[in-house]
C-alpha cells in the first residue's frame, strides 16, 4: 500500500465564511464570533454553564500514524488558541481497505468539524468518498473516523474545515476508553452468519472496552469500533459499524455493590466447537478469557481495539 501526500484543506468551509482568502483572513471566523459580542469570553454549552466541565487529557492508543498533519486554530483571547492535530494510517481489513484517522482538538474551543475523506487507487483517483460531520467536538477532545468502503484503495487523501460550536458538547464526560480484551460469553447464534446454532449453548467471545462516563443523566451515543489484528500490525481483525443508536448511563459511583465502571461490549467471535456449560470459571455473563478455562483461539491472540465515536446526544 502506498503512501500518498495529503491534501489537507481547512479553506472551503472557513473562506465562505470569512469572504476573505487571505493568510490573514482564513481565521477570521473565530474573531468575529467574540467581536460581535466583545462581552462574551467564549461558547459555553448549557451543560458547562451549569458546572465546569472536567478536565480531559488526550490519550491515543494508535501509537503510530503514516502522517500528522497540525492546523492552527487563531485566537479569539488566550483561552482559545491552540491547534487541530489530523493523524491517519492504512489497513487491509477482509478484501478492501480502511483508513482511521485520529482527530484531537488541542484547544479550549468547541468547535463543528466537517471531515470529507477520499479512498483513492493508484492514479489518485477516488473510488470512495465520504463526508463526516462532528458538531460539538470538545475541547481538549480527541475522537476516531472510519472510512471504509469494502473495495481496495491505495491513498488517503482529506479536507478538514472547522468553526466555533455554541451548543452542548459532551465529549469531556466521556474518559479513559480502555480495551479490556476479550470475555467469555454465551450464544445460540453465529455473530457473522446469524444462523441459529442447535443444540447446547456454545462459547461467543465479546470484545470489552471501559470508560467513565461522568453525567449524572443518560446519553445516546453511536460508534464504530475497530479490533486489530495482534500478530499482523497492517490489518483489522473486525470492523464492526452496525451501533447507530446506544445510551451511555450514569453510575452511582457511591455503592460498592455495583459496578463502577461503563462499559462498550461487541461481539467478535463464535466457537461451534466449545460448549459454554464445558468452561470452568465463569462467574457471570461476561467474562473475562483469562479468568476462565477457555483456551483463545489463536487468531484472536494480541487483538487490541478502538471506539470510535459517530454521534453524542443524537438518537442515531
Amino acid at each position: 500500500m502506498k503512501k500518498s501526500r495529503i491534501w489537507a484543506g481547512m479553506l472551503a468551509l472557513l473562506l465562505m465564511l470569512t469572504g476573505c482568502g487571505t493568510e490573514e483572513g482564513k481565521y477570521d471566523v473565530f474573531r468575529e464570533a467574540v467581536a460581535q459580542t466583545p462581552e462574551r469570553e467564549l461558547p459555553k454549552s448549557t451543560i458547562m454553564q451549569s458546572a465546569p466541565p472536567p478536565e480531559y487529557v488526550i490519550t491515543d492508543a494508535v501509537e503510530q500514524y503514516e502522517k500528522e498533519e497540525h492546523f492552527p486554530i487563531s485566537a479569539t483571547n488566550e483561552s482559545a488558541q491552540g491547534e487541530l492535530v489530523v493523524k491517519y494510517n492504512l489497513y487491509r481489513y477482509m478484501d478492501g481497505n480502511v483508513a482511521i484517522v485520529s482527530v484531537e482538538n488541542r484547544s479550549a474551543f468547541p468547535l463543528s468539524l466537517r471531515l470529507v475523506g477520499r479512498c483513492c487507487d493508484d492514479t489518485l483517483q477516488p473510488v470512495y468518498t465520504e463526508e463526516k460531520q462532528f458538531d460539538g467536538f470538545a475541547a481538549g477532545w480527541q475522537n476516531y473516523f472510519v472510512f471504509y468502503s469494502g473495495a481496495a484503495f491505495e491513498h488517503f487523501t482529506y479536507e478538514i474545515s472547522f468553526t466555533p460550536y455554541e451548543g452542548e458538547c459532551y465529549g469531556q464526560y466521556i474518559q479513559n476508553v480502555t480495551y479490556e480484551g476479550m470475555y467469555v460469553t454465551k450464544a445460540k447464534y453465529d455473530h457473522i452468519t446469524h444462523e441459529l446454532i442447535t443444540g447446547d449453548w456454545m462459547v461467543s467471545l465479546a470484545a470489552v472496552w471501559r470508560y467513565d462516563y461522568l453525567l449524572p443523566t443518560s446519553l445516546p451515543f453511536s460508534a464504530d469500533f475497530v479490533l486489530f489484528d495482534g500478530q499482523d500490525p497492517d490489518r483489522i481483525y473486525m470492523l464492526d459499524t452496525r451501533l447507530l443508536h446506544g445510551e451511555m448511563e450514569p453510575i452511582d459511583r457511591t455503592a460498592p455493590a455495583q459496578y463502577q465502571y461503563n462499559q462498550f461490549v461487541r461481539i467478535a467471535y463464535t466457537d461451534h466447537d466449545t460448549p459454554y456449560a464445558k468452561v470452568a470459571g465463569i462467574t457471570g455473563n461476561y467474562t473475562a478469557v483469562r479468568e476462565t478455562s477457555y483456551t483463545l483461539p489463536q487468531e484472536l491472540e494480541g487483538v487490541w481495539g478502538i471506539v470510535a465515536i459517530k454521534s453524542l446526544g443524537e438518537k442515531g
